[in-house]
């Protein structure tokens, strides 16, 4: 009655084998899975619908990924024109083409269409960011990975004549002597930026810090992030500026996970603010803020005007600096009188 016999499926070693490795691929996904509360997945400011990410993701990020321009910060957030999206499926759909086309001669377009596939469901429903698109990237190292390893021989379209052979074959190795070559290039510009340049401004914030060893005064961080003047989250554990941590041997930001030294790092997790605020309250107000100058009538409402009162403290390199310090506490240190020389030889050159 049937072709085959379940039992001797289920006694098979390759049977035993796909199973346990079945097994281990849902382990991973239950395990990547973020939980409910986690930060990035609780972001509100969503722009565009399921559908429109998804497009993204199968359609744009692929040749993306290859040349990298920015299309988006974080893409729940980010919104696209209709012309905008349609002008860019256009100038991916060659690509798309040529890459169907390659995938199909070495015979891969399963292992490389279906993995990707469930990848662009899994970002387009849970987060995806402009740093993700190298995950994509990884795709194509893979795919041609096992084509070299296994000697695939290339099958060409029947309806190719053999000057159009001939044209694919150059094609393709052009395109991929062009993607490695701008990556590399990409990828030796970035170095000598990162070389030559600060990461940031922590170690410029550390320096004065330590210089006139205010480690130990109340220190506050933003936990706003703007972009574009957009405020892409307000949530009180996702402190800002944390890159100034490694600089010291303890927590010095008392409103990052109430400056326990246990946990000196982004924990990502959603929280109430208000709830977040009544603990801050109970201690002390600040003396210095990093990044931005953010009203502290939020966390104390009945805060002075004098123990509200930060001016900036400029830093080498920047002309907005991250660091805000307490007006009494500025004068004290001789900060004061600095940042007013400095404001009128701003004036006068103006």
């Amino acid at each position: 009655m049937w072709p085959f016999s379940v039992r001797d499926i289920l006694q098979k070693r390759q049977f035993k084998a796909l199973t346990l490795l079945l097994a281990f691929a849902l382990f991973l996904i239950y395990i990547i899975i973020p939980a409910p509360d986690a930060f990035a997945t609780n972001i509100t400011n969503i722009e565009n619908t399921f559908l429109i990410r998804f497009l993204i993701l199968f359609l744009i990020i692929p040749l993306n990924s290859i040349f990298g321009f920015y299309l988006f910060y974080f893409l729940k957030e980010t919104h696209f024109s209709l012309d905008f999206l349609l002008k860019l499926i256009c100038h991916s759909l060659p690509f798309l083409v040529v890459l169907y086309y390659i995938l199909k001669g070495f015979k891969k377009r399963i292992l490389f269409y279906v993995p990707y596939l469930f990848f662009s469901l899994f970002s387009a429903i849970v987060y995806f960011s402009a740093w993700h698109r190298g995950l994509v990237f990884l795709f194509y190292i893979f795919i041609f990975w096992q084509i070299a390893l296994e000697k695939t021989p290339f099958t060409y379209p029947k309806f190719f004549s053999e000057g159009k052979k001939i044209i694919l074959n150059k094609v393709f190795n052009i395109f991929v002597i062009v993607a490695l070559l701008f990556s590399i290039g990409y990828t030796f510009e970035r170095s000598k930026f990162d070389i030559i340049n600060k990461y940031d401004l922590a170690s410029e914030s550390a320096k004065l810090i330590k210089k006139y060893h205010l480690e130990d005064k109340i220190i506050f961080s933003s936990w706003k992030f703007i972009y574009n003047d957009t405020v892409l989250y307000d949530n009180a554990t996702h402190i800002r500026h944390i890159a100034i941590l490694p600089y010291f041997k303890k927590n010095i930001i008392n409103n990052l996970n109430f400056g326990d030294d246990k946990y000196p790092y982004d924990i990502h997790k959603m929280v109430n603010n208000e709830d977040y605020f009544k603990e801050w309250a109970k201690g002390p107000k600040p003396d210095i803020k990093l990044m931005e100058n953010f009203p502290l009538n939020q966390i104390w409402p009945d805060i002075t005007k004098a123990e509200d009162d930060f001016i900036a403290i400029s830093l080498k390199e920047k002309d907005n600096p991250p660091i805000y310090m307490r007006r009494d506490l500025a004068k004290e240190l001789g900060f004061y009188d600095q940042m007013v020389k400095m404001a009128k030889k701003k004036k006068i050159a103006n």
